[in-house]
C-alpha cells in the first residue's frame, strides 16, 4: 500500500496518529507527500518491515524535476524504486519555464514589492 497526501503526515494535525496506524500494517510501502517543496526520502522503522517517507518538490520549483516510481515484487519482497526525471533540455517551452523557475528561486518579492536575493 502506498499513501499519498498533500503535506507530510508527520507535519499535519493528527498525522502522528495516522502514522501509528500505518506502522501496524505490514503492507505499507511508502507515505508520499509534497507541500515542503523539497525532495527527501527517509526510512520509517517499525516492528515489522517499516516503510519510506518520501517528499517531492513541485514542478514549479527549480529545476522542475518530476519524480517517477516503480513498485515491483522480488523474491525478497516488495521494492519501491524512485528517480528524478528532467524535462527535455531541447524543448523551448521547457527551457523558458526552467528559466522562470530559477528566477523565482533567486528573487523573492516581499509584500511591499521590494526584492531580496535568496540565500
Amino acid at each position: 500500500m502506498i499513501v499519498f497526501s498533500h503535506a507530510p503526515l508527520e507535519r499535519v494535525a493528527g498525522g502522528e496518529r495516522l502514522l501509528t496506524l500505518l506502522d501496524r500494517d505490514p503492507h505499507v510501502v511508502a507515505a508520499i507527500a509534497g507541500d515542503t517543496h523539497r525532495n527527501s526520502i527517509a526510512a520509517r522503522r517499525t516492528r515489522g518491515r517499516g516503510y519510506w517517507l518520501v517528499t517531492t518538490s513541485s514542478l514549479i520549483d527549480y529545476p522542475q524535476q518530476a519524480r517517477m516510481f516503480w513498485l515491483r515484487e522480488t523474491p525478497a519482497g516488495v521494492v519501491l524504486e524512485t528517480m528524478m526525471v528532467d524535462p527535455d533540455p531541447h524543448d523551448r517551452l521547457a527551457s523558458i519555464s526552467r528559466g522562470l523557475a530559477l528566477h523565482r528561486r533567486r528573487v523573492h518579492l516581499r509584500a511591499d514589492s521590494s526584492a531580496t536575493l535568496a540565500a
